[in-house]
């Protein structure tokens, strides 16, 4: 297993179990977290630094109750690692739940190791009535 993927699987973990300063640790410290138009969706807006990522982490937690989420494989091009995963969710806000088998996370890595870019895929951001 490659470096970048071992750091992905330790962010991950991080969430997890809530510990969100080792997850910020894993971080650049220009870090974009994603960068698109957020919709009025508040799990998709665009976010600079580590304290704004971490915080893209908590808005997930308090929005969303995780039904099920598994990887499904990791894919890896040089600075680049792709975690798929196939993941359901409930929007607490409207109790509708929504399912994913390819939920792709895109991370970008920086000459230290860290991550630069986090740019997430979820059927969130191509219905965004989700979240209504």
């Amino acid at each position: 297993m490659s470096k970048n993927v071992a750091t992905i699987q330790a962010i991950y973990a991080a969430f997890a179990r809530g510990d969100l300063e080792t997850l910020k640790s894993h971080l650049a410290d220009d870090v974009t977290f994603d960068d698109r138009e957020s919709y009025g969706i508040p799990l998709i807006a665009p976010r600079r630094g580590p304290d704004e990522a971490v915080a893209a982490f908590t808005t997930f937690r308090d929005n969303v109750d995780i039904v099920s989420s598994r990887i499904v494989k990791f894919l890896e091009g040089g600075d680049t690692v792709i975690a798929w995963a196939d993941s359901t969710f409930v929007w607490r806000a409207t109790g509708r739940r929504f399912s994913d088998a390819y939920n792709m996370n895109v991370f970008e890595f920086n000459a230290d190791g860290k991550v630069a870019l986090d740019t997430h895929g979820l059927l969130l951001a191509t219905d965004p009535s989700i979240g209504k």
